[in-house]
């Protein structure tokens, strides 16, 4: 049994408040409501069931204090009057495995339209604890204008009757740029992590260093880069200048919506600015979301130093990436271990459809799997059901999602009764087993409509589920 099985238990929660949530498909006059009950400050995410459509979700109103994500099959979308309040320092990465589908009545398909959607609010850079004050009170501070500026505002916050505006007269000047290992009066006091990324249609997953200095350096014209004027002055101090015309400078507020229009673009955004339309490129095959990874290794992390001879003296850490505050959590799509599938396991082993995958889903923090097919001990061998419409899996098979690190199972599928309820309440008790969280579906019609509650590294989620294709023999009942 996989070791990360119980990684949840005990996360749920009951504590809840009701919520309201309008939306209004693109192309289309009709309005969805939904009301459901969510703890304070929470994620909801809306699972698509199994309607086939690339719907759009285009308007979304909720009280403050939410945040709502939609699978689709296009992209997360947020509408204007969308207000989010953020934790400092929560992150969460939404990992794409399929199609997504809406989970409402299906109208005409439609494009992304991103002119008309607004970004999430920008996420705050992680806190650390309050900074000590220097062990002398005479010690003066200059901060150097190539700062990050959320970085300056650390460091004001703990020690703001200690800055001076004077470089000269300062003992400690906090900079940004290489370290120097040899020099006693310098100390490396935190770090500032950037992401190299693309609009996330773009199917590219990695480059190298060496290929964006290149194209800093005027090298590799194909690729532009795109930043705020901040990102720009702390990338010259670092890198130097870059090549004329190589650079195209934006607003934060306009940079994404530049970047998707460029199609081709590159971008080099602070990590607490990620958003979910951005792809996140591997650097030299490492990536802020790997369960192990470092700043002080990673290419992009910009060094702040405190020089001076007294630099040794201030305990002083500046960073806007804390892996205790991010969540990592994968969401799959549709899994219907039976047919020809399940013939291919058989022939090649059960855990043969995760060779390519169960790395990419063990190192999340959390892994959604939507399972619509419930486990049989009386399930026929998959050569003689190639051509049935009722599906099952052998329990045997269950072992394949213990591999990928299943957390959490979707239960929207219509096929879950396929076999009856027997085998429905069979497969209920194999995930509970597990320790798994279940959504989407139950017992009975009061589990099936209970959202799933997740609190993990401080960040609150609530998924909610249904099936709205049908058929109603795969609905849940009163009882």
């Amino acid at each position: 049994m996989h070791g990360r099985q119980n990684r949840i238990a005990g996360q749920f929660t009951q504590r809840s408040i009701p919520v309201f949530v309008y939306f209004r498909l693109a192309n289309s006059k009709d309005s969805y409501f939904a009301h459901t009950n969510l703890p304070e400050k929470s994620t909801l995410i809306l699972s698509p069931g199994t309607i086939k459509s690339d719907q759009i979700v285009q308007g979304m109103q909720f009280r403050e204090n939410f945040t709502l994500i939609l699978k689709t099959s296009e992209a997360i979308r947020y509408n204007e009057p969308m207000r989010m309040q953020h934790r400092p320092g929560i992150f969460l990465l939404i990992i794409y495995l399929v199609w997504f589908q809406a989970c409402t009545p299906p109208p005409a398909a439609a494009a992304p339209a991103f002119s008309r959607a607004s970004p999430t609010a920008p996420i705050q850079a992680a806190q650390t604890p309050p900074l000590p004050s220097p062990t002398s009170s005479t010690i003066s501070i200059w901060l150097s204008p190539s700062l990050p500026g959320q970085a300056r505002e650390q460091i004001l916050h703990a020690w703001s009757g200690l800055v001076t505006s004077s470089s000269s007269q300062a003992q400690v000047q906090v900079v940004t740029g290489k370290s120097n290992s040899s020099s006693p009066s310098q100390t490396r006091v935190g770090e500032w992590v950037y992401a190299l990324v693309v609009p996330f249609f773009q199917p590219v997953l990695h480059t190298t260093l060496d290929d964006l200095q290149q194209a800093w350096k005027g090298k590799n014209p194909a690729a532009p880069l795109w930043m705020t004027s901040e990102t720009l002055e702390i990338f010259k101090t670092w890198w130097g200048q870059p090549a004329a015309g190589m650079v195209r400078v934006e607003t934060a507020g306009d940079l994404l919506q530049k970047a998707w229009n460029e199609k081709t673009a590159w971008a080099l955004v602070p990590f607490e600015q990620l958003d979910p339309r951005w792809r996140v490129l591997r650097l030299d095959g490492q990536s802020p979301f790997d369960p192990q990874f470092s700043p002080s290794t990673y290419p992009l992390s910009v060094p702040i130093m405190a020089t001076g001879d007294s630099s040794a003296s201030l305990s002083l850490t500046v960073k806007n990436y804390d892996r205790n505050h991010l969540t990592v959590l994968a969401l799959s799509g549709v899994t219907a271990l039976a047919r020809r599938t399940a013939a291919l396991m058989n022939e090649k082993g059960v855990l043969y459809p995760a060779i390519s995958i169960d790395q990419w889903l063990q190192s999340a923090d959390l892994t959604h799997i939507s399972n619509e097919v419930s486990f049989n001990e009386a399930c026929p061998p998959p050569k003689a059901a190639l051509r049935e419409a009722l599906f099952c899996s052998s329990p045997d098979y269950i072992r394949l999602l213990d591999a990928v690190g299943a957390d959490i199972i979707e239960l929207t599928g219509n096929h879950n009764l396929d076999r009856g309820e027997d085998a429905y309440f069979y497969s209920l008790e194999l995930y509970r087993q597990r320790g798994w969280g279940t959504y989407g579906g139950g017992a009975n019609l009061e589990e099936a409509q209970r959202p799933l509650f997740i609190e993990h590294h401080g960040n609150r989620l609530a998924f909610l589920g249904c099936n709205m294709a049908g058929p109603e023999t795969a609905w849940a009942g009163k009882e």
